[in-house]
């Protein structure tokens, strides 16, 4: 059945127009196919009707078809051939990537177990506890460690005050002066 296509509707809105009456589009899709719908009557009227359609599509009882529709359906669906051989894994695979509710569900699920293995396996932080004495016995040692280092540092800063004074300064002093005497010619 060739469908008649309306006048200024292009085919990608009468695509989002048609998932939207059928419960197929997302959410953004949904939003801008009735905000369309209430501002142009065309649209309305087609989604109306595409509406009327799939609600007709949605209520048809199993028990109410024939049991050859029934069977050219299921034979349809559910064998797939790959390269002349019939494959009941492709066909899983192909009705799970299909199926649009299955995959938010499985993502949904995924993010479930994650969630609640995170929250079982999670090892508990150790939060020591110190006592006053603890705190005050680790304050002087840190006390005494500094003072350790000021008098390290002090008795560098004397030994090398005394070295540069005393050798580095003389040998600084003879090597200008015999540059001074060169110069000069003396």
């Amino acid at each position: 059945m060739q469908e008649k296509k309306p006048e200024n509707i292009d085919d990608i809105l009468l695509e989002k127009i048609i998932n939207t009456a059928y419960g197929d589009a997302s959410i953004f899709v949904r939003i801008e196919v009735l905000w369309k719908a209430s501002k142009n009557k065309k649209v309305k009227a087609i989604l109306d009707e595409y509406k009327e359609t799939a609600g007709a599509v949605h209520n048809i009882n199993k028990n109410d078809l024939p049991d050859h529709v029934i069977e050219n359906v299921k034979n349809e669906t559910d064998q797939f051939t790959l390269r002349g051989k019939t494959s009941s894994k492709l066909s899983l695979l192909y009705t799970a990537y299909t199926n649009k509710k299955l995959i938010p569900v499985a993502a949904l699920g995924m993010l479930l177990i994650s969630i609640v293995s995170f929250l079982i396996f999670k090892e508990p932080v150790q939060h020591s506890k110190y006592t006053k004495a603890d705190i005050e016995l680790a304050q002087k040692q840190a006390i005494e460690s500094l003072e350790i280092v000021a008098k390290v540092l002090q008795n560098t800063e004397l030994k090398l005050d005394y070295e540069i004074s005393d050798k580095v300064s003389k040998q600084l002093n003879k090597g200008l002066s015999v540059v001074n005497d060169y110069v000069t010619g003396g």
